[in-house]
Order: C-alpha cells, then sequence, then structure tokens
C-alpha cells in the first residue's frame, strides 16, 4: 500500500466529528537516566502549537520492550487514535532505538516512526540506503527539528492531503526516495518551549537522573571536517534568553541534578557564558548541585574561558580540565578544517590547572584524514612523561559530517568498519592505524602508568632515542614479541584490547594484574634490557641497570612492606630533575644514593582495572613522583 494512501486513511477526519482522529505522539528514550533534551524540546512546541482535540502529546518516554507493548496495548481505545513515535537518534542510542522501532511496526503496522537526530542520516545516499534498509523508518526529519515536526504532524493530519510539501523531510513513496528542500534554522529559538520549566518533564522519575543537559545557545562557527555540530545546525549563533538559561539551571541544582552537561559547541566563545558559569557556581553554593559540569570549550580560547574554569574550578565543579586539540599537525589541521588553540592561550589554562592542583587533559584523535604515523606519535611525544594527561579518540564517521561527504571520502579515501571508524585513509593504511593504536596503549601504559617509563626516558636523554620511537620499534618486531613471552604479551594486549571502542586510555588491565598478582615486574624488565640491547646495540650499561632496579621498585606487587628503602648506585631523583631541568649528566656520574617507595594507595595489594585509581597514581609513591609532578 503506497505510505501516503495509509496515512490518508488514519488521517482524514470523518464527516462526523465526533470520530475525529486522535493523534497520540510519544517519545522513544532508551537511557531513563538521563533526561531526553532534543525530544522534550520538540515534543514541548508540538503541544503547545498543535490543536488538542487532534493531537494527544504525552510526556512519555518509552525506554524498553516491554514498556512498548504496554504502551501500545493501553492506547486500543475505542476512540479511532493514530500512534506515531519520535526517536532522537545518536551515536549511543541509535541500534537500541531502530530496535524499538521495528518492534512498533510489529505490534502496531498502523504507527507512524519518525526518526531525527545527529546519527539519522541526512546526506542523500546515506539517507536513501538507510530508509531502504529499514523500512520501519516512515519520515526521517532533517536538521533542526521542533518546527519540522509542527509542521510534519500538521501535514499528516491534514485533511485530503496527497503528498508531503514540507521542508526538512525525507521518505519512501512507493519506494521511490523523496526529500525535500532542506529548512532554514529559525531565527527564534526561544519560542520552543523549555521542558524543564513548562513542567513537561515533571511525570518522570527525576529522583533517578544521574545528568541532564542544557543548551545555552545553538550553532557553530567552525567547520571542522569530523564533526556535525557545524553542518547540522549551521555556523551563526542563536541564544536562548539568559533569564531561561538561569532557570533552567536553578530548576536542576533544586532537584538535586549531580551533573549538568553544557550542549554548546563552544562554551566559553561569548562573554555572557562567563555569567552564565557564575549562575552554575551560585546554585552549586545555594543547593549543593551540581556536583560537577561538563561543557565543550570554545576552540580558540578567549579570556572568558580561562575565568570560566577558574570560577568553576574555585566552586569545585570541575576535577580535571580538557582541552581538544585533536592534532597539533599544520598539514592535517588544513585537511580537516580546523583552527586549533593557540600556544599562549593553552598554557594559561595549563597554569590554571597547575595552580589549583588539578589535572589536566589534552583529547587527540587517531586516524584524521591528512595524519600520518609520523605526526601522530608527535601529538603523542609531546605529553610524554608530562603533567598533562592524553585522551585519544579513534576517528569515528559521523554520519552527518563533512567527512562523510562522498566527493571528501573519494578525495582523502577514507574507509570505514561497520561501527563507523576510520579504518584507512590516503595516509594511514589499515595496518598503520592499528599499529598506531597499539603505540598508543603502549604510550599510556608508560605515560600513565610508569610501565618502562624510565628505562624509556633513559634511552631518550642518554641514547637519543625517542619513547615513541622505541614503543613503535617494539610494536613491530614481531619476531622479538616471540622471543620475549612478557614483553610480547604487553603488546599483543595493546594490539587486542578493546578494538571495539573508540577511546585509547584504557589498558592492558588483564596483563598488567597478572604482572602485579605474580610480582612479575623484574623479568619483564630484563626481556625490556635484552631487547633494547640487540635493537639498538646498548652495551652493559651501571647507569641503565640503575634504572632498571628503580622501574621494578615502582610498580605495585603483592606481599611488600612499605615504606621500602633501596639503596642505589647513582642519584636517579637528582639525575631526573637535572634532565627535566635541561641540565642533566650520564647517569653514571652522579654519586650513590637512598629512594624511599610507599604505596599510599595499596596499589599492591589490590586488584586494578580501569577507574579504580587516579591518573598518575598506579606508579608507586617516590620522590621521582614529586620531581614530576607535585603531590596533589
Amino acid at each position: 500500500m503506497r505510505l501516503l494512501n495509509f496515512l490518508e486513511n488514519y488521517f482524514v477526519k470523518s464527516e462526523d466529528a465526533n470520530t475525529t482522529t486522535e493523534i497520540i505522539v510519544s517519545g522513544i528514550h532508551i537511557m531513563p537516566n538521563y533526561p531526553p533534551l532534543a525530544l522534550g524540546l520538540c515534543m514541548s512546541y508540538v503541544k503547545q502549537s498543535l490543536p488538542k482535540n487532534i493531537f494527544r502529546v504525552l510526556p512519555t518516554f518509552i525506554a524498553e520492550e516491554q514498556s512498548l507493548k504496554t504502551f501500545i496495548q493501553s492506547t486500543q481505545t475505542p476512540r479511532r487514535n493514530q500512534k506515531i513515535f519520535l526517536f532522537s537518534n545518536y551515536l549511543w542510542n541509535t541500534d537500541g532505538n531502530l530496535r524499538l522501532s521495528r518492534l512498533a511496526k510489529q505490534l502496531s503496522p498502523e504507527c507512524i516512526t519518525i526518526h531525527g537526530g545527529p546519527n539519522t542520516p541526512t546526506h542523500t545516499d546515506a539517507c536513501r540506503d538507510f530508509l531502504h534498509r529499514e523500512l520501519h523508518v516512515d519520515f526521517i526529519v532533517a536538521g533542526e527539528g521542533e518546527e519540522t515536526l509542527k509542521e510534519l504532524l500538521e501535514a499528516l493530519a491534514s485533511s485530503g492531503k496527497k503528498s508531503i510539501h514540507i521542508d526538512g523531510v525525507r521518505y519512501l513513496d512507493e519506494g521511490r526516495y523523496v526529500e525535500t528542500n532542506q529548512r532554514l534554522r529559525s531565527d527564534d529559538i526561544n519560542k520552543f518551549p523549555s521542558p524543564y520549566l513548562t513542567g513537561f518533564f515533571n511525570g518522570q522519575n527525576i529522583t533517578n537522573w544521574e545528568a541532564a543537559i542544557i543548551e545555552t545557545n545553538r550553532g557553530c562557527p567552525y567547520s571542522c571536517i569530523y564533526c556535525d555540530w557545524g553542518s547540522i545546525m549551521g555556523q551563526k549563533l542563536k541564544e536562548f534568553d539568559f533569564d531561561r538559561v538561569v532557570s533552567e539551571i536553578n530548576w536542576l541544582a533544586d532537584r538535586k541534578i549531580n551533573c549538568i552537561w553544557v550542549a554548546d559547541a563552544n562554551f566559553g566563545i561569548l562573554d555572557r557564558d562567563v555569567d552564565i558559569a557564575q549562575a552554575i557556581c551560585y546554585a552549586k553554593k545555594r543547593t549543593g548541585y551540581p556536583i560537577f559540569v561538563v561543557q565543550t570549550y570554545a576552540k580558540n580560547v578567549k579570556t572568558s574561558v580561562v575565568e570560566i574554569v577558574e570560577l568553576m574550578v574555585e566552586a569545585g565543579l570541575l576535577a580535571q580540565g580538557t582541552i581538544s586539540l585533536q592534532t597539533s599537525d599544520e598539514e592535517t589541521l588544513r585537511v580537516i578544517k580546523r583552527t586549533n588553540i593557540k600556544k599562549a592561550q593553552f598554557d594559561k589554562l595549563r597554569r590554571v590547572f597547575e595552580k589549583k592542583k588539578l589535572p589536566l587533559w589534552v583529547e587527540l584523535m587517531l586516524a584524521l584524514p591528512g595524519s600520518t604515523m609520523d605526526t601522530f606519535k608527535n601529538d603523542l611525544a609531546q605529553y610524554f612523561d608530562s603533567p598533562i594527561e592524553v585522551f585519544v579518540h579513534r576517528t569515528v564517521m559521523l554520519v552527518n559530517s563533512p567527512m562523510a561527504d562522498p566527493q571528501y571520502r573519494i578525495q582523502h579515501q577514507i574507509k570505514t568498519r561497520q561501527d563507523g571508524m576510520v579504518a584507512s585513509t590516503a595516509t594511514m593504511s589499515a595496518n598503520c592505524i592499528e599499529e598506531a593504536s597499539a603505540i598508543c596503549r603502549l604510550f599510556q601504559g608508560a605515560h600513565r602508568l610508569g610501565m618502562l617509563r624510565y628505562i624509556l626516558r633513559w634511552l631518550e636523554w642518554e641514547r637519543g632515542i625517542k619513547p615513541l620511537d622505541t614503543i613503535h620499534d617494539l610494536v613491530q618486531d614481531e619476531q622479538a614479541q616471540e622471543r620475549f613471552p612478557l614483553l610480547g604479551s604487553i603488546v599483543r594486549d595493546a594490539k587486542n584490547e578493546r578494538n571495539d571502542v573508540s577511546d585509547l586510555v584504557d589498558t592492558m588491565n588483564l596483563v598488567r594484574e597478572d604482572l602485579r598478582r605474580n610480582s612479575l615486574w623484574g623479568e619483564l624488565h630484563r626481556q625490556f634490557l635484552s631487547w633494547i640491547t640487540q635493537t639498538f646495540g646498548i652495551v652493559d650499561n651501571p647507569g641503565l641497570r640503575t634504572v632498571v632496579t628503580v622501574q621494578t621498585a615502582l610498580m605495585p606487587s603483592p606481599g611488600r612492606q612499605f615504606p621500602e628503602t633501596i639503596e642505589l648506585d647513582h642519584d636517579m631523583v637528582q639525575w631526573y630533575a637535572d634532565w627535566f631541568g635541561g641540565r642533566g649528566e650520564a647517569l653514571i656520574s652522579y654519586a650513590s644514593s637512598l629512594l624511599t617507595i610507599e604505596d599510599p594507595l595499596s596499589l599492591s595489594d589490590r586488584i586494578h582495572c580501569f577507574g579504580s585509581i587516579s591518573p598518575n597514581e598506579w606508579e608507586l609513591t617516590s620522590a621521582l613522583m614529586t620531581v614530576r609532578r607535585p603531590r596533589r
């Protein structure tokens, strides 16, 4: 049956006004611990704008299959009605949304499913393929959703409607793909009512919310190719009224919501963002909530961003700072059309966090178009053994990003895995990307957790061999991985671990636990020493023996008594401090010394997993840690 004839049969008013079809609109939201802001905005606007004698917009958000079955059964009333289900698709919920969309069609074939959101494809070819593949999807709303949804519902309910001509929709008509004109963004986003302040969310189990999202503006002035923020929302910023934003902050704080996510593309880009940050800090002071705040800072850090960071650190709302760099390579930045933070501004933010003794993270991306193995290694190398943490993401092809444009994909030879991760580009082969992933995990093992850290430092400072080059050589040396089983185990774990996820922080949990539990660090370091001796032609060196002794002593293993003091032939603490200060000499030229090691977190006697420890505290405590970064 033709879709539009099918719709007509359901939506055309009969001659008897008493038998007018009731249109029931509800949302699908599979994450009940987080309010669905996008759906809430769309549904609040529809409820406010459409006639209530025809449309019943329910503040109902269905999260799982049984709830959907119950809802469909409960709305089977004598009065003729038509169910419409709304879906807002993101990377993290698309699979679940599609599963419930299919089920809705199976349980109620006459229902209408409308999908939107950033993970619903809108590029013509991808959108056509999606609709032919997911035949349970009736309509796609492209771009800003509120106005399009309202007009779509009006069109569906209109008497004698022969086709859908409104802007911003895609659908199939007897298998023929239909794409209407792109809809222009609304000039006045304040006409879209707040689902918080209008009470639309009041029926939800707010006490179970772990976090909530607010929008203070829409738009992004940048066009980074890997991101869909600018392409979907347009470049010009449009602001929600300041009083509305502050009222939403207080509404959430009064309900003791632990975390507020600020959904702006560039928080701090507007001068008024400082005032918004102050409002959040005041809410924290008044109510104790939120406990922390998550935001994406402006790409070019202005004075306002530094001021925002200082305010939130002072209020206890930030446990760490995060700056999204993606890469420092100028050619890659040109290819991905990104303008990065200036070094002076980065240093200013870094000093704020150092002053408050809080960790600073930078975000990098692996497999960006234009990047190479060397540029990626250089990005990592800037932070090795520094007070800055590094969060690395595998690049994911967002379906509506400029990178997903067919011409751009052809130009840069971009291929993706089934999960959307970039598998290869013109400048990085599939094998190269997987090698880089393993290098990154081994880098994290040394940089965050201290594994091989001091041996790698000795190679760099006294032999001029960079840590990332050493790690790369090890990853590529398959014969050595067979000859040295423990050394091979950490490489294999780094190569194989969690290839289904995009982050490259968590690393080598199983092999690390085996090394700790069985006190195998000494053997691992002996194997590493043998490998570097053979690979780099290094002869026996008493300074290097001291480094290996310290490296082993600083790794947690059970049954040790702390504090533990070891005698060293050479003063490695002073050597380390001197090299950090740019005036180091060969370790063998330093006198003997003592090194005291402590384990205040009892790391030696407990199982470790990612997230159970603070950054940089898996290595046991000693004066070396204090030299590298003052104790927090």
